[in-house]
């Protein structure tokens, strides 16, 4: 679940750069 999620974002990243380091703030946050 968490390895598809983080490669999801992942492949987002490279049309969305500033959207996937919002993302891995989150997925941090929720970790934390």
């Amino acid at each position: 679940m968490i390895e598809l999620m983080w490669f999801l974002s992942t492949l987002k990243a490279l049309f969305f750069p500033s959207d996937h380091l919002s993302m891995l703030f989150h997925m941090y946050h929720i970790q934390a």
